[in-house]
């Protein structure tokens, strides 16, 4: 048995969790905390959440992921997940036998890092899905992604004033 804390300064929020067969625990979630630990091979060592806060419940935000040791003793891993706007890990996340590590989540960064060749490196609505996959079994681990696409362009579409109770603000179209 262990608990623990998981967290920083700021507000750190739960988002997924998953278990490797060593028994190392993977968590991901979202933060306004810029001083999060992070582990020196991370792939985004500094937050870069520079939104308004609009799906992170008025705070700016990233997206992050971290790797316990079975016994919580140590942070194997820990990095921050996201561009100038605000990102969220949420769902499930899911561990494969050589290390990969499948984060999902959602982001109003029209800088998301993608990878070359991917199915889509540019935001095309208010707030997209994304899927990441980190492996952790890479020695090379924090050179795995990088930023491309244009910007996207501003969207007329109007914000709901304030969100449901208990969900971030999402867009909806009128």
């Amino acid at each position: 048995m262990y608990s623990t804390y998981l967290g920083a300064t700021g507000e750190d929020l739960p988002g997924g969790l998953a278990v490797d067969g060593g028994g190392n625990a993977y968590f991901s979630g979202v933060t306004d905390s810029t001083d999060l630990p992070i582990t020196p091979d991370a792939i985004q060592p500094t937050f870069a959440g520079g939104g308004d806060g609009t799906i992170c419940f008025g705070l700016p935000c990233d997206a992050f992921l971290m790797k316990l040791s079975h016994d919580a003793s140590s942070l194997l891993y820990s990095t921050y997940l996201g561009g100038s706007g605000d990102d969220w890990a949420s769902g499930r996340l899911e561990v494969d036998g050589s290390g990969n590590v499948y984060v999902p989540g959602y982001t109003s960064s029209t800088d998301f890092p993608t990878t070359p060749r991917a199915f889509q490196t540019t935001l095309a609505g208010f707030v997209d899905a994304f899927i990441t996959k980190i492996d952790l079994g890479n020695a090379d681990v924090g050179q795995q992604v990088a930023r491309h696409g244009p910007p996207t362009p501003e969207r007329d579409r109007p914000w709901p004033a304030e969100p449901t109770p208990g969900w971030p603000a999402r867009p909806r179209t009128p």
